[in-house]
């Protein structure tokens, strides 16, 4: 028999890849729920795509596969503006730290140069001092004859050898101011020489400092066009997935009508039978009574509890989900049972298969009328099989009915069961 339904399990699955992803970056938990502690952090994420699993059970692969995606995309979003404002105002600080910098070059060039500047001066000043101070040695001495022998033989009175001696005091003491004059320009010339050759190690850092910070700031900006580039991509993409949602709801709710259309034909086949049942019930009790009209009747001998059809606890429960698409309620009508792929599935009670067949929603399913328990028409379903192991007939209490799959609308390997009373879909926990 040939099975389209595993091809569409398997399109699904990659569904539920994007799904994971989604919940990973905090899509479905968000900030309200974050939490920092790992093992936390796994449990929120592991319920989170559970949740969504569940509501997204119904749907199509590819609509499911685009809603996730588009949820990826939202919440990528928010990280990546982040990321963008914080690339702009880092190039904005790059930037304006390299302003500083070649405002720093210039200053030191400056400096530089009005250093250059002085210490020419200086050298200047030293070299028409030493000149001064050699002419005017020269002429005193030669001139005047301020030798110690010339002041005696050449004064004729004590007056004026007394002036010629006074006179060449006045001489040292002018030479000496003159000498000490020079140390100073050559001391101020060393101090000159050791500021210019800082002013000219400030400059070349401070020409490294700016080359830095422009490469810092070129750096910053192509982080921000990328980021800008990013962006803009989620945006384009983001746009480009919901046109493809909407585009698909028309289809969707059609092949979400035929599955209603598919559950409500199970629904009328059970409810059916349990009329016909009801009536008979209602027949033989006429019967019963008229050959014993003095006696009560016998209380039912069933249990009313059923066989669990396979290895595993519930990890869905029974009950009305909202449709995050298409933005409606709709009904669980069963609990979903974790198992491997390939695991036994068991009848729950002893009863007649009604049908064992592929639909486009449960897969490969099996329906089997157990009669009348607890005073109601009971029956149970099993969907999304991977294998038949009955077609029909009778099947007694834990008899082998089939193996858990994932074919049809199913995210993954497991088993969906439902129990019905007079053809309608009850909770199964109130029989199992």
């Amino acid at each position: 028999m040939r099975r389209p339904t595993v091809a569409m399990a398997a399109a699904r699955r990659v569904a539920l890849t994007l799904l994971a992803a989604c919940c990973s970056v905090g899509l479905i938990l968000g900030p309200a729920t974050a939490v920092t502690d790992p093992s936390d952090r796994k449990r929120s994420v592991d319920k989170a795509i559970e949740n969504l699993k569940e509501d997204l059970e119904d749907t199509s692969a590819d609509l499911a596969a685009a809603y996730t995606k588009l949820k990826l995309t939202q919440a990528k979003v928010p990280a990546a503006q982040s990321a963008l404002d914080r690339a702009v105002a880092a190039a904005a600080d790059a930037s304006a730290e390299h302003t500083l910098a070649v405002q720093r070059v210039q200053l030191a060039k400056a400096s530089e140069a009005k250093a250059e500047q002085d210490l020419v001066a200086t050298r200047k000043s030293i070299a028409a001092s030493r000149d001064q101070v050699a002419r005017f040695a020269n002429r005193i001495y030669q001139d005047s004859g301020f030798g110690e022998m010339d002041m005696v033989l050449g004064s004729q009175t004590p007056q004026q050898f007394a002036d010629r001696l006074v006179l060449g005091e006045t001489v040292m003491d002018v030479q000496s101011a003159t000498m000490e004059r020079l140390g100073n320009q050559k001391a101020m010339l060393v101090a000159l020489e050791d500021r210019l050759a800082a002013l000219r190690a400030e400059a070349v850092t401070a020409e490294a400092a700016a080359k830095a910070a422009l490469d810092r700031a070129n750096a910053a900006r192509a982080s921000a066009a990328s980021a800008k580039s990013d962006l803009d991509a989620l945006v384009a993409d983001q746009a480009s997935t919901a046109a493809a949602i909407k585009g698909q709801l028309g289809a969707e709710k059609k092949r979400l009508a035929a599955l209603t259309a598919e559950s409500n034909a199970l629904k009328a086949t059970l409810a059916e039978i349990a009329r016909k049942r009801k009536l008979e019930e209602a027949r033989r009790l006429a019967e019963w009574k008229k050959k014993h009209p003095n006696t009560p009747k016998p209380p039912p001998t069933a249990t009313g509890t059923l066989f669990w059809p396979t290895a595993g606890g519930i990890n869905s429960a029974f009950g009305m989900r909202y449709h995050p698409i298409l933005h409606y309620w709709r009904l669980h009508a069963g609990v979903d049972i974790g198992g491997a792929c390939g695991q036994p599935i068991y009848a729950a009670e002893a009863g007649v298969v009604v049908e064992a067949r592929v639909t486009s929603g449960s897969g490969l399913r099996v329906v089997i009328d157990h009669g009348i328990m607890r005073g109601v028409s009971l029956a149970t379903t099993y969907n999304h099989l991977s294998r038949f192991a009955v077609t029909g007939g009778s099947v007694r209490r834990g008899q082998l009915i089939g193996s858990v799959g994932d074919t049809g609308l199913s995210t993954a390997c497991h088993l969906h069961f439902e129990t019905y009373e007079n053809g309608v879909p009850v909770n199964p926990t109130r029989w199992l």
